[in-house]
């Protein structure tokens, strides 16, 4: 299992994205923009 740092300002894609991910193993870190 990877970690991965996900940055999308967009809420929608972001938890679109993560779902996907978490679904394939991995852990998901969400950041709402690079800082």
């Amino acid at each position: 299992m990877s970690r991965i740092l996900l940055v999308e300002d967009e809420a929608a894609i972001a938890e679109l994205l993560a779902l996907n991910l978490r679904h394939a193993g991995h852990q998901v870190v969400l950041a709402a923009d690079a800082q």
